[in-house]
């Protein structure tokens, strides 16, 4: 089953120079991608990016490229704001990280990789993880990154307005504290081994400058070090950036415009797909089958890492506090209808770790047992 956000994630990985070809392709295919948009993707994947994401297991990227192209995705709701910090809707979260980056970062393989800090280390108890910065980085005003921008955004995300989910992720950061200019350490109220992967995520902990609230309007501007530097947000419309020329990626980003084009109608997003207005957008299976046979556009699907859940809130006195309450729920959902007449057969019975992640995926005999 494929959420909306996946195919932003795939965009998002491809201006920060996380996929090659090979990746991109592989990834598209399983994110039933229409094949203009692939072919758009590619287009915007130049000898640069290749050579970045080869740069990761250690050979010498190309010289840097000047940023060229332009790329139209639609989303299907409106960010909203472009507040940092806050916000739970992925539309508001897609809608702002391109202009972001954190500490750390994800690559390809799903390895944590240095990014705005070129090194880390955890202490042997597990109490402070201590972060050096790399030197150099500016932010899109001309900012240079140091350690004080580091707390202040740490201390934003903790504290959010409107609240947002990184605050659980990060509860247990007791504070920030600085070293020096390039240096700083994350007391731990008790060890906590996801802390390293939360701040892999653009999304949930950006690096703005220190200050910044008190000195934009952090509802419609923002200001950061990642690959794209935001030109204009009219809200129920669309995100405009450009590139930032002097990210401090080689050869990133490669592709000088980027709109995020608000389509909440379907059928919009189809029409638009087929006039070339946009170069990419989701659409739900039932409309993905309607255009099978469409010589204009190939329709790719797969698989992704995104089930479906339903979530219960145990917290209030209600029936779903009681677990024979949610078990019975569990019986009751038939998952072979919903896969059948929902998804038109396009998705998979799985458990709450879906195939692919080793010996956490339940098996087929498992999932039978269990639902």
């Amino acid at each position: 089953m494929i959420r909306p956000d996946d195919r932003m994630a795939l965009l998002n990985d491809v201006i920060r120079g996380r996929l090659s070809r090979r990746h991109l392709l592989r990834r598209a295919a399983a994110l039933g991608l229409a094949a203009p948009s692939v072919a758009a993707l590619l287009a915007a994947l130049p000898a640069s990016a290749v050579a970045h994401a080869a740069h990761r297991q250690g050979s010498t990227p190309a010289a840097d490229q000047p940023c060229t192209g332009a790329i139209t995705f639609a989303m299907d709701s409106d960010p909203v704001n472009l507040i940092p910090y806050g916000g739970v809707s992925g539309s508001n979260m897609l809608g702002k990280e391109a202009m972001y980056d954190s500490l750390l970062e994800w690559d390809a393989e799903l390895t944590i990789q240095p990014a705005l800090a070129e090194s880390y280390e955890a202490a042997p108890d597990g109490t402070s993880y201590t972060f050096r910065l790399r030197q150099g980085v500016q932010f899109h005003n001309g900012q240079e990154l140091k350690a004080q921008d580091v707390q202040y955004s740490i201390g934003l995300a903790l504290n959010p307005s409107p609240p947002g989910v990184q605050v659980a992720f990060l509860a247990n950061i007791a504070s920030v504290e600085i070293v020096d200019d390039y240096t700083v350490t994350f007391m731990m109220s008790k060890p906590d081994p996801t802390i390293p992967g939360v701040l892999a995520w653009s999304r949930y902990t950006p690096i703005v400058p220190n200050g910044i609230a008190d000195q934009i309007n952090i509802l419609s501007e923002g200001i950061g070090t990642g690959p794209y530097q935001l030109v204009e947000f009219v809200p129920n419309d669309r995100v405009v950036y450009t590139c930032n020329e002097n990210y401090w990626k080689p050869g990133v980003p490669c592709i000088k415009d980027l709109t995020l084009k608000v389509l909440s109608d379907e059928q919009s997003r189809v029409a638009a797909l087929r006039s070339g207005e946009i170069d990419g957008g989701n659409v739900s299976a039932d409309v993905a089958r309607t255009l099978e046979n469409d010589d204009t556009l190939q329709v790719l699907s797969g698989l992704t890492a995104a089930p479906r859940v339903i979530h219960f809130n145990t917290t209030q006195d209600a029936p779903w506090r009681d677990v024979r309450v949610r078990q019975a729920i569990n019986l009751a959902v038939d998952r072979q209808q919903i896969i059948d007449n929902v998804y038109g057969g396009n998705a998979e019975l799985t458990g709450p770790v879906p195939p692919g992640y080793g010996d956490w995926a339940l098996t087929n005999d498992q999932l039978t047992q269990l639902y």
